[in-house]
């Protein structure tokens, strides 16, 4: 495009110089609508395709979305159905594993799921480690908290009760923090 633009100011150049003045004004009007308006329509038309593209893309992971949900409640039911047989039939083993297959699938966070240590690293690059003990403390951003599960989120409140990081799990990892700071948590091996 620049060398577009070099070349028609230095054809308009030539054409003033020898053009009658009403002749050399309209071609100058000329070139300059021409440099404004195209890059403006291959502009508008790139875009149109890249909004097209946002939305098909968009339609596809809702799709996607929505048909896998569906496939995986089907199975929860489905294995449901067969935790309760394995529990009538005395199978309290196969019984108790399918629960948890049941509450992880359903978005339960288990104290299983939850206790051990867990690298965090916010957006803006702090990073350090939560160790998340089976006696319902924490130690980490803040030493000496609590911890317990509420719902689907594993809740961290500080001794003094002002400070609470809440953490969505989220198969390996957890989102979330507190309003100050949004951390990532990573199970460390």
């Amino acid at each position: 495009m620049v060398k577009l633009r070099k070349f028609l100011n230095i054809r308009t150049l030539k054409l003033i110089k020898t053009q009658s003045p009403p002749t050399m004004q309209l071609k100058v009007l000329l070139a300059s609508i021409l440099l404004t308006s195209v890059p403006n329509m291959l502009t508008a038309a790139n875009s149109s395709f890249a909004r097209e593209l946002a939305q098909l893309t968009k339609q596809r992971d809702k799709d996607v979305g929505t048909a896998t949900k569906r496939i995986d409640d089907r199975y929860l039911e489905l294995i449901e159905q067969v935790m309760n047989k394995a529990a009538k039939a005395g199978d309290i083993d196969t019984a108790a594993k399918i629960k948890t297959i049941l509450d992880v699938g359903r978005g339960a966070v288990t104290p299983a799921r939850v206790v051990g240590n867990w690298d965090w690293k916010s957006a803006t690059g702090r990073s350090g480690t939560w160790t998340i003990k089976d006696d319902g403390t924490a130690n980490g951003i803040v030493a000496n908290c609590e911890w317990q599960i509420r719902g689907t989120k594993l809740v961290i409140t500080s001794p003094d009760k002002r400070v609470q990081f809440t953490y969505q799990f989220d198969g390996e990892t957890m989102r979330g923090g507190n309003s100050g700071y949004k951390h990532v948590l990573t199970r460390r091996p």
